[in-house]
């Protein structure tokens, strides 16, 4: 361990007086990465230290370590360390294509991914090197990395061996090497391929069926988008497995100048619709918030503004305007070729209804503002743009629906039959359920269809003390209106829940009947005890008015419940009410 530490720092005289003692061994492993002293030297290119080893005679300079299977050849190439990748060469006992356990790469795959340029010099200039060997993890070739990584001058000196196919893919993606450097924007060394007379600029990649092209306006590669497209070989409309063109990803990347260069071709289709998603270029920008690609396309004069897509039957607008997207949503309005009421298919949803569930309050002041929006058109579900923000607590938004004096404050969804109120107290929404109250033209007490309960009864069993509280002080609610699915109280919710706040706040209306029974037989003690709430239950016993002993329709105790479920404290509390098993 002490001479692979001294080997580290290149401390040439003192590896010296080590070997000169001839007492330690040349060739020991370190236990974290099992590298010898001379793998560590070469990785390190402490050229000195591995001169010294070397000359022991006792070192094998093939030995890979036990982390990575790398051999002291394949770290110094890696590192870029030349005058180390000479010594060990020099040697004639190292294997130059010995391949790393790993990753499967040899010594010329490591440099040239690295772009070591002198390293790979030296290591074709042995000839015993493959200049084709692809690696076993990810199946790709010197010149594969190189090109991927930009390394100019190192895919020049592989190419001048004349012996490189510049068309090999990759066996993880099916990438050629013009695939990699198009999309990683090396316009150098895509120029160098392309002058080779050999590459394919149209071949697609076996995993997503993309062009160079489209992986260079996918991401933004602007410069070698102009190349590209200079070869005249390129099909500019070209689609990807999943039928996006290089436009259609442009646009939804917001690639802005890539945009203006596919559109300048004349030759692309603006209103291409991929076949995954059935979207546009548009659509894509819109939904992304990309406005100047958006004013582009619109600017083309050939673009369908109320073009849906397959997928969800949204338009433009409708993808903007639940994003949030306010400048896009303008764009698209002020074409006046837009329809501000358009639904989609899946869901039966306008924009109005998207930008409201998604509290976007400026879209939802825009489209307000058009005096074109039905603001309370309803969803598939029936759901109101005013129900969705209530149920989501988006206040601001529900401020702006109640002002315009237009919407049905207890408009019920046909799906359940929640009003906006029955939303808002269900989830918390405290400002949201004080805005609707104030309306004065809620119903407080209305019930849902689906399991009957009251905003109070969701309230309760969700635990919102503050909206109970709110509820309560109207002095219009029930506080023991039961639900007429399970026939349970808004004390039973709150019991069977274990919400000790609400079981407070209801106990101390005086309005409550601590024993009241649901369809089961099951009162709030019941509930708590099975549940093993045991605040709950200690605040039902202390009321003095609860029957301890009182038997659900399956003839169990509270104690039993409890017993059942095992807990032990409310056991202890039940007994101690004088309560028992039967």
């Amino acid at each position: 361990m002490w001479i692979s530490r001294t080997l580290r720092q290149g401390h040439e005289e003192v590896v010296k007086l080590l070997i000169q003692t001839g007492k330690v061994d040349v060739e020991c492993k370190d236990t974290e990465y099992g590298q010898t002293p001379l793998s560590w030297a070469a990785g390190q290119g402490h050229e000195k230290v591995v001169k010294l080893l070397i000359q022991t005679g006792k070192v094998d300079v093939e030995c890979k370590d036990t982390e990575y299977g790398r051999t002291p050849l394949s770290w110094a190439a890696g590192q870029g360390h030349e005058k180390v990748v000479k010594l060990l060469i020099q040697t004639g006992k190292v294997d130059v294509e010995c391949k790393d356990t790993e990753y499967g790469r040899t010594p010329l795959s490591w440099a040239a991914g690295q772009g070591h340029e002198k390293v790979v010099k030296l290591l074709i200039q042995t000839g015993k090197v493959d200049v084709e060997c692809k690696d076993t993890e990810y199946g790709r070739t010197p010149l594969s990395w190189a090109a991927g990584q930009g390394h100019e001058k190192v895919v020049k000196l592989l190419i001048q061996t004349g012996k490189v196919d510049v068309e090999c893919k990759d066996t993880e993606y099916g990438r050629t090497p013009l695939s990699w450097a198009a999309g990683r924007g090396h316009e150098k060394v895509v120029k160098l391929l392309i002058q080779t007379g050999k590459v394919d600029v149209e071949c697609k990649d076996t995993k997503y069926g993309q062009t160079p092209l489209l992986w260079a306006a996918q991401w933004g590669r602007e410069e070698v988008v102009k190349l590209l497209i200079k070869t005249g070989k390129v099909d500019v409309d070209s689609k990807s497995q999943s039928g996006q063109t290089p436009l259609s990803w442009a646009a939804g990347q917001g690639r802005e100048e890539v945009v203006k260069l596919l559109i300048q071709t004349g030759k692309v289709d603006v209103d291409s619709k991929d076949t995954k998603y059935g979207r546009t270029p548009l659509s894509w920008a819109a939904g992304q918030g990309h406005e100047e690609v958006v004013k582009l396309l619109i600017q083309t004069g050939k673009v369908d503004v109320e073009c849906k897509d397959t997928e969800y039957g949204q338009t433009p607008l409708s993808w903007a305007a639940g994003q949030g997207h306010e400048k896009v949503v303008k764009l698209l309005i002020q074409t006046g070729k837009v329809d501000v009421e358009c639904k989609d298919t899946k869901y039966g949803q306008t924009p109005l209804l998207w930008a409201a569930q998604w509290g976007r309050e400026e879209v939802v002041k825009l489209l307000i503002k058009t005096g074109k929006v039905d603001v309370d058109s309803k969803s598939q579900s029936g759901q109101t743009p005013l129900s969705w923000a209530a149920g989501q607590g988006r206040e601001e938004v529900v401020k702006l629906l109640i002002q315009t004096g237009k919407v049905d404050v207890d408009s019920k969804d046909t799906k359940y039959g929640r009003t906006p109120l029955s939303w808002a107290a269900g989830q918390g929404h405290e400002e949201v359920v004080k805005l609707l109250i104030q309306t004065g033209k809620v119903d407080v007490e209305c019930k849902d269809t689906e399991y009957g309960q009251t905003p109070l009864s969701w309230a309760a069993g969700q635990g919102h003390e503050k909206v109970v509280k709110l509820l309560i002080q109207t002095g219009k609610v029930d506080v023991e209106c039961k639900d007429t699915k399970y026939g349970q109280t808004p004390l039973l919710w709150a019991a069977e829940q274990g919400r000790e706040e609400v079981v407070k706040l209801l106990i101390r209306t005086g309005e409550v009947d601590v024993d009241s029974k649901s369809q089961f037989g099951r009162t709030p003690l019941s509930w708590a005890a099975e549940q093993g709430h045991e605040e709950v239950v200690k605040l039902l016993i202390q009321t003095g008015k609860v029957d301890v002993d009182s038997k659900s329709q399956s003839g169990r105790t509270p104690l039993s419940w409890a017993a059942g479920q095992g807990h032990e404290e409310v056991v202890k509390l039940l007994h101690q009410a004088g309560g028992r098993v039967t």
